[in-house]
């Protein structure tokens, strides 16, 4: 409600308490935007009854239902204000999707919708809607940021940009813009636009304007080298994201704990083929089960993954999937568990979960491997760092307490396995002469500073190439372009596609010296190079994502490759490059390293790890706070311990690049944000069926669709996507035509009798107009011509409409065109089975039909629970309804059904007669 004074409720208060006149008064007094609503229609059809004035209030009635475009989508987005504003967000898209349905350019309902998408991280769904709002020149920069949002959901990274170039065009001054769009222009290497953001973030963050901006703190760290500048940030947005939660109390540990393992939970979104996961194997087969019994806590998808299943033998019976549980339910779930130390490896990346955390589920809070960086929060007790990345004198930079480990705080795996083939030079089209450079890190770890060096060596060492990942199209180009700039030729720079993890790792042997990103740096891509003999360039950091390879490089007994600075980079590297002896020894040394220097040495790793949970326990047990903590290093090794990397068993040639694949072309198809007959978000996906015709995607691909799921809330079989208003399937019906035998047996029952011949049907009283929507064929039309009907077509196709017959026969839309006469009987054949809202068409029929007035329905039904069929369908088909669900959606929209049957010679097909 807009205020206290809302006119809806003032006159409904009105009339309760026996005054409808001023309810009256005050409902046509009440402003445009009000009288907009749905609730001012109903409330004003309430009053008029209260009058007594029982015509008008039919007739207010009937034009709600008349469904006009205007209208109807303001309703049911009123709707969606409604539930959103409850919180009831799969009620809010369910609703905002039918709006839009109707109105597909309603700037606030896109807007809207989007929002909530965001909010549920449902962002493929969102996708046409959020095109929608970018396409409009009259959008708000408000309008344009949410657009941004949907399209990095989907890793649309150009329209991302797009979206946030425009959105800073129209609001300068909102620094919340500045950041998404520093973060939207790395991401694709545009640099002039994310020079121009940082400017304006630098000088809001030296005025302390940390709050303004809502930076998100993991894309924070590439740009900004300052450990304590990067800390405010995360401050502000843990406020954002759980500052509502202050748990009453924490567990409480027992004063020993030398008697038995350590419980410690490791809680991760990353729990799949991912680096985390990469990185943290390892130490969590390699846990010595008498120090600590480790327990996984997953929220991230099942990917079959060979790390997968690798994490779930490290811990058989500890496993626990917290995918079904809101952020307090995990949190109770984790406190049951009576944990000792819960360590969250994901920080502030994608699909974090922080909030698990702010419930403060177990005695003591790591921050560990995956976001380089302070989590700014109380919540958080320690902070797992070492003599490099966390140096002495930088404890203030943390909210938590800094936990040294001697050597490395990156963990790594020794049992990385590489494919068993190393591919040659050509196959992965490489120049076979020359110096090969590389740098496999993201594109917005890539910034114009490292750049310029990159470039200066290039044009220092002749017949080199940089070699890069494959990355977005954009990032692509405009790395090319830059370096065109540079006076470099662009077909220099060569483009990795990407490998599975051995396959990738038995390239780089091709590669002679890695280059390391300046401010992020890499950590498993700096890891995987070391891990196959490569040499690793760096410069020392500013802050801990800017030291990592400074820390691995020690670790590996290799501080010399970390340089002062951009100039030394760039000379070390044309130095090694120009001398192939020098190369090969430092190339032999770094294969050397691995197998004795503490770098891969996993298990040396966890017993330090193992080592700081210990005393982290015992701090806490004696009720010290967290402090800064020094683990005392292992003696050091004296002989290796491994001979070799693991080999895999994996061909190149069996691995192609991988092809990017979508569940629909989003420019053609919408997704449902839930049943479209119950709204319950839930389905079980039940198989797909072979279209009858190909359909193609923008690009001339075939469309790969014909998914069907159930509603695992009420049963109805549906397709979880439809047909994009204004596409040619969208008005679409199942071609069913009835013979002239059934046409007369239908005409006769909708007569209410059973005269036999047409002479005693026109003896008859004269039936009135007969309405029919979306025919394939003008069969049924023409029998209730000749039964002496008054008929009108509607939602013809094309090749219809001029008709020898004489029929008035339009293309019109039935839901959105004005409708004055009183209909006897409404023909709908095949049409609910083929809209996306079944009931869209049924209300607006309860609308236009008088009471006796006949609804005439042919639909496939099927038994319930009934599986896909295995023959091919049209694509118009986008619902299986059985006689349960049509009973009932029938009878939310005020219909009776009264009688039935099957359509001889059409299996499947089914008639249906109601009434209104």
């Amino acid at each position: 409600m807009e205020s206290d004074h809302d006119p809806v409720q003032m006159a409904l208060a009105y009339l309760k308490d026996g005054d409808p006149e001023n309810a009256l008064n005050v409902l046509d007094e009440a402003t445009e935007s009000v009288r907009s609503r749905l609730d001012w229609y109903l409330a004003r059809i309430e009053v008029l009854y209260g009058l007594g004035r029982h015509a008008e209030a039919k007739a207010e009635r009937r034009a709600l239902k008349q469904g006009r475009t205007a209208v109807a989508a303001s309703a049911w987005l009123d709707k969606a204000r409604h539930f959103r504003e409850r919180g009831h967000w799969a009620l809010a898209r369910a609703a905002g999707g039918r709006g839009l349905w109707l109105m597909p350019d309603h700037a606030e309902g896109l807007m809207g919708i989007c929002s909530d998408a965001l909010r549920e991280q449902r962002f493929q769904w969102a996708l046409p809607f959020a095109r929608s709002l970018l396409d409009r020149s009259d959008g708000s920069a408000k309008a344009m940021a949410v657009a941004g949002s949907v399209f990095i959901g989907v890793n649309d990274r150009r329209r991302a940009w797009e979206a946030f170039e425009k959105a800073v065009a129209k609001d300068a001054n909102d620094l919340r813009l500045h950041a998404r769009r520093v973060g939207a222009s790395m991401e694709i290497a545009e640099w002039r636009s994310a020079s121009q953001s940082q400017a304006v973030l630098r000088s809001a963050y030296n005025r302390g304007e940390f709050s303004r901006a809502q930076e998100n703190p993991f894309r924070s760290l590439a740009w900004y080298i300052n450990d304590l500048w990067n800390r405010r940030i995360a401050e502000v947005s843990w406020k954002q994201v759980a500052g509502d939660i202050h748990p009453q109390s924490q567990p409480v540990l027992p004063s020993s704990q030398e008697d038995r393992p350590l419980r410690v939970g490791y809680l991760s979104s990353n729990w799949f083929d991912h680096p985390t996961l990469t990185l943290a194997i390892g130490v969590l087969e390699q846990h010595d089960p008498d120090a600590v019994e480790g327990i996984i806590y997953c929220h991230s998808p099942e990917d079959g993954s060979e790390l997968r299943e690798r994490l779930k033998k490290a811990v058989p019976n500890n496993f626990v999937d917290l995918r079904s549980l809101n952020d307090a339910e995990a949190a109770e779930r984790i406190r049951d568990d009576h944990l000792d130390v819960l360590v969250h490896c994901a920080g502030f990346t994608e699909n974090n979960r922080v909030r698990i955390l702010a419930y403060r589920p177990a005695p003591v809070q790591v921050n560990w491997l995956s976001f380089p960086g302070s989590m700014g929060s109380e919540a958080y007790d320690y902070i797992i760092g070492d003599p490099v990345v966390t140096p002495q004198g930088s404890e203030s930079d943390f909210s938590e307490a800094v936990c040294r480990l001697p050597e490395n705080y990156q963990a790594n795996d020794h049992r990385r396995p590489v494919a068993a083939r190393t591919p040659t030079r050509k196959e992965e089209r490489l120049p076979e002469q020359g110096v090969v450079f590389c740098c496999f890190n993201q594109a917005y770890k890539i910034e114009p500073v490292r750049w310029a060096t990159f470039m200066a060596i290039l044009r220092d060492v002749p017949d080199s190439v940089l070699w890069l990942l494959e990355l977005n199209p954009e990032a692509r180009e405009n790395l090319r372009n830059h370096a065109q700039s540079a006076g470099v030729n662009p077909d220099r720079l060569m483009f990795a596609p990407r490998r599975p993890g051995p396959l990738h790792l038995a390239r780089l042997a091709n590669a002679d010296i890695a280059l390391d990103s300046r401010i992020y740096n890499g950590h498993t891509t700096t890891a995987d190079a070391l891990w196959m003999g490569v040499p690793v360039l760096t410069t020392r950091g500013g802050h801990f994502a800017s030291r990592v390879s400074g820390s691995l490089l020690r670790a590996c007994n290799l501080p010399e490759l970390v340089l002062a600075d951009e100039e030394a980079l760039h000379a070390r590297a044309v130095a090694l490059a120009k001398d192939p002896k020098a190369l090969k020894e430092l190339r032999e040394r770094v294969k050397n390293h691995r197998f004795q220097a503490p770098l891969f040495d996993t298990v040396r790793y966890t017993r330090h790890l193992e080592s700081a949970f210990r005393e982290m326990v015992r701090r806490a047990a004696n009720g010290e706070p967290p402090r800064t903590l020094e683990v005392t290093p292992l003696p050091a090794r004296t002989v290796p311990f491994a001979e070799a990397a693991p080999r895999a068993d994996v061909n190149v040639e069996t691995s192609p690049e991988p092809v990017p694949t979508s569940e629909y072309d989003p420019n053609q198809q919408w997704a449902h944000a839930g049943c479209p007959v119950c709204n319950h978000p839930g389905q079980e996906y039940l198989g797909t069926v072979a279209w009858t015709e190909t359909v193609t995607t923008n690009d001339g691909q075939p469309l790969e669709n014909g998914v069907w799921c159930r509603c695992t809330g009420c049963g109805h079989t549906y397709t979880p996507h439809y047909w994009a208003p204004g596409h040619p399937w969208a008005g679409a019906a199942l071609p069913v035509q009835p013979g002239p035998e059934q046409s007369e047996r239908w005409i006769r029952m909708l007569r209410g009798g059973e005269p036999r011949g047409r002479r005693e049907m026109r003896s008859q009283q004269r039936p009135g107009i007969w309405l029919e929507v979306r025919p394939q064929g003008l069969e049924m039309a023409l029998a209730a011509a000749e039964a002496d009907y008054t008929v009108a077509v509607m939602e013809a196709p094309e090749h219809l409409v001029e008709n020898p017959a004489g029929l008035k026969v339009t293309a019109q839309r039935f839901l959105h065109t004005r409708i004055d006469a009183d209909l006897s009987v409404l023909s709908l054949p095949g049409v609910l089975a083929c809209t996306p809202f079944p009931e869209l068409y049924l209300h607006r029929a309860a609308g236009l039909l008088p009471p006796g007035a006949k609804l005439l329905l042919t639909v496939p039904m099927v038994e319930p629970g009934s599986s896909v069929p295995t023959a091919p369908q049209s694509p118009a088909l986008l619902h299986r309804l059985t006689e349960k669900t049509l009973h009932r959606v029938l009878k939310e929209a005020g219909l009776i059904w009264q009688e039935s049957g099957r359509v001889p010679d059409v299996p499947g097909l089914h008639w249906v007669i109601a009434k209104r």
